[in-house]
């Protein structure tokens, strides 16, 4: 197993010499001792859906995961099915997105497991950027069965996100909570560089006045065939000024729920469905 060593330090979530509760003053053991079912059975414990606070998954568990080469599929499945990074930092001081990206393109049998990715900084409006150069190309292609992505309380800035997000190739759903976009115009030209999004989600957003010079324009550059596949529609927040949002056919021509909740003009709890 030491030939798969180097791989400990490849997703970064750590770093250290794992232990069965990353933290905690427990006796160590051989790994080699503890039989493969109990192993599978905390696997599947940890991978589980629940309510406990993504903070809680215990790092170490991962980390064996990579280094135990003789660990089944469906272990690793459960694992990284869904990956929560929740810090800026890891351990060694790398960025955590960074440690994800270059794990992506480094290792994509792992890359290939990863089905949902949720980015929740502990100091809300911290910008966590996703646009990093890890290697030749973009890591956000390697990302091949991603099909959900969710941002929690980032700082907004199209620089650091956009152009990595509309790389993701098959990208179905997207849901930002408590993101204060720089423009409204942000809101389109993210979504638009999705063309195979199905749902959006968008919770406690706040979205600035939209100009009759932007409106224009978003008119204008709106693609002919946008957002195809798109179905359902969640918005709610705060929305500056609702003269003239959305522009026409921003939303595509397939949408069959919509549910609009904003802070103005009383538009609470509107839903209605579009032929």
């Amino acid at each position: 197993m030491s030939r798969h060593l180097p791989r400990w330090k490849r997703f970064g979530f750590s770093t250290i010499r794992p232990t069965p509760l990353d933290g905690l003053d427990v006796p160590s053991f051989v790994i080699s001792q503890v039989p493969m079912e109990l192993w599978e059975r905390i696997i599947d414990l940890v991978g589980a859906k629940s309510n406990t606070d993504p903070i809680a998954y215990y790092p170490a568990i991962r980390t064996c995961c990579l280094v135990c080469s003789s660990w089944l599929p469906r272990s690793r499945y459960n694992l990284f099915s869904t990956i929560f990074v929740t810090e800026e930092l890891s351990r060694s001081g790398f960025n955590r997105v960074y440690c994800l990206a270059r794990t992506a393109c480094e290792s994509s049998d792992l890359a290939y497991l990863i089905n949902e990715l949720q980015i929740w900084p502990r100091t809300p409006g911290r910008a966590v950027p996703l646009a990093l150069a890890v290697g030749p190309g973009s890591w956000a292609t390697s990302m091949v069965s991603l099909r959900s992505l969710k941002l929690v309380a980032v700082g907004w800035y199209p620089v650091l996100y956009t152009a990595t997000i509309s790389q993701f190739p098959a990208l179905v759903r997207l849901e930002l909570e408590r993101v204060a976009f720089d423009r409204a115009s942000s809101l389109f030209y993210l979504i638009w560089s999705l063309p195979h999004l199905v749902c959006v989600i968008m919770n406690h957003v706040t979205i600035p006045k939209l100009s009759q010079m932007n409106f224009d324009n978003l008119c204008l550059t709106c693609p002919k065939a946008v957002l195809d596949c798109l179905t359902e529609l969640y918005i709610s927040g705060n929305l500056a000024d609702m003269e003239h949002f959305p522009p026409p056919g921003a939303f595509g021509k397939a949408l069959r729920k919509v549910h609009l909740e904003f802070s103005s003009r009383h538009w609470h709890n509107t839903q209605f469905l579009q032929p």
